[in-house]
């Protein structure tokens, strides 16, 4: 499965302020505004995988693509270079979840095989076309975090 990276410059700084004012936020801010982020490329890059669908089994990849945390061992190695630790992978899961059959074959549509299957990219498209909103979102989210911040800070 094909992987994007947006780098947001300033993160580490930012990481750095909030754990000032840490007693004053609720959870991961940080965390939380980059799971805005997903909102939008999900929302992509199920219209874009519907496209690509086989049509004997229309939604097969649309319906598993979801986000999830970056593990743990990833974190500490973007932490080791000195880059943010916090992230979400997005694209459809592999294995069966909740009664929806996993799309282990998603990659094979994205890049095309070699015994003739041509590639139907569905989620550098969805990624490209959603990346101005993503930011915007994180922007978004992390201004109403810092706002709510500011309240309590008045009070």
């Amino acid at each position: 499965m094909t992987s994007e990276t947006v780098r947001i410059e300033g993160l580490k700084e930012l990481e750095f302020a909030l754990r000032k004012f840490a007693p004053m936020l609720k959870g991961n801010p940080l965390r939380t505004a980059v799971r805005a982020m997903t909102v939008p490329v999900i929302e992509r890059m199920v219209e874009s995988a519907k496209r690509v669908d086989n049509p004997e089994t229309p939604g097969d990849i649309s319906r598993t693509i979801t986000k999830r945390l970056t593990p743990i061992k990833e974190r500490d190695k973007a932490l080791a270079r000195g880059d943010s630790a916090e992230g979400y992978e997005v694209g459809p899961h592999k294995k069966d979840k909740g009664g929806v059959k996993g799309a282990w074959y998603a990659h094979f549509v994205e890049f095309g095989t070699a015994k003739g299957q041509v590639a139907r990219p569905f989620v550098r498209p969805a990624f490209e076309a959603a990346r101005a909103d993503a930011e915007k979102a994180f922007k978004d989210k992390m201004g109403k975090l810092m706002e709510t911040a500011r309240k309590r800070l008045v009070k």
